[in-house]
């Protein structure tokens, strides 16, 4: 076996001891840094907010007048449908519909009121709609009934690009679509006294 030059076999160690070094600066020194650093912010965040707690006054008394004063107010809405009878809901359904994509800059082609049918002790009450609108407006009507108070709901969506495919402008968001959706909201189960059908 021959023996290196003692200058290479120098170098040699002391590169292979800097390696090391840098190796278990990465693997264990560098992790162990960071994870005070994240527990440091941390603890930083919660004595901030500890702080700002304990600056809330805290008057039990005041507490139960507010939580019975809440309690005397009206009672939330349910997200159930409002009306005298299931024709004032249907009316209702359709009129938000009709107003809500025309907001969007679309036109509706033709909303039908459906049956209505008991599901799960309630009454639903549906309209299924036919309209021309943009990708962008479909997307803004969509986000609107998701959010709306009673609660609606969309089902059997159906969308058609009104242009021909290949087109240029197919690739554009301002290309016309045809939608055909069902929307629907639910009432009470049993109709109101008095209520016509």
């Amino acid at each position: 076996m021959t023996q290196l030059h003692p200058m290479i076999s120098r170098l040699l160690a002391t590169t292979l001891l800097v390696a090391l070094a840098g190796a278990v600066h990465l693997l264990v020194i560098q992790p162990l840094q960071q994870r005070a650093a994240d527990l440091e912010e941390s603890i930083t965040l919660s004595e901030s907010l500890l702080k700002r707690l304990a600056q809330q006054p805290g008057d039990p008394k005041a507490l139960m007048r507010r939580r019975d004063a809440l309690a005397q107010e009206k009672p939330q809405p349910t997200g159930l449908l409002r009306g005298n009878n299931e024709s004032i809901a249907g009316a209702f359904v359709q009129s938000f519909l009709t107003s809500t994509i025309e907001g969007r800059g679309g036109s509706v082609r033709s909303i039908q009121v459906l049956p209505v049918r008991p599901e799960n002790d309630l009454r639903r009450v549906s309209a299924r709609a036919q309209l021309r609108i943009t990708a962008i407006g479909l997307r803004d009507l969509l986000h609107r009934i998701e959010g709306a108070q009673p609660y609606l709901f969309v089902d059997n969506l159906d969308i058609r690009s009104s242009q021909q495919p290949g087109s240029e402008q197919a690739a554009h968001e301002d290309v016309p679509l045809l939608v055909r959706f069902d929307i629907y909201g639910y009432m009470a189960a049993a109709p109101a006294a008095g209520e016509q059908l």
